[in-house]
């Protein structure tokens, strides 16, 4: 599964390491979730994530972590999603 960057907004994590990430899915449900600081950049506001199908407008990723809505695969509009380059 090919790595892209999610904009989304980034915060402290509960515990040293961790970040908090939260953005809006394609249905308009916010997520959010907690996971290794590796997977975030804090400066431009995106969290690292996997894609699982981008063969429609929508694209379909898979997150670092689970989210606090129980879920690891989420469906995102294709704008905030971009391809990955050094943070």
């Amino acid at each position: 599964m090919k790595e892209v960057w999610l904009k989304c907004d980034v915060s402290k994590g509960m515990f040293p390491g961790e970040s908090g990430a939260s953005f809006m899915a394609e249905n308009g449900e916010s997520i959010s979730l907690f996971c290794p600081e590796k997977y975030v950049d804090k400066n431009d506001g995106r969290l690292k994530v996997r894609i699982v199908d981008d063969s429609s407008p929508v694209i379909v990723i898979r997150l670092p972590s689970e989210s606090l809505n129980g879920t690891k695969i989420v469906r995102v509009p294709r704008d905030q999603v971009n391809e990955l380059q050094s943070a």
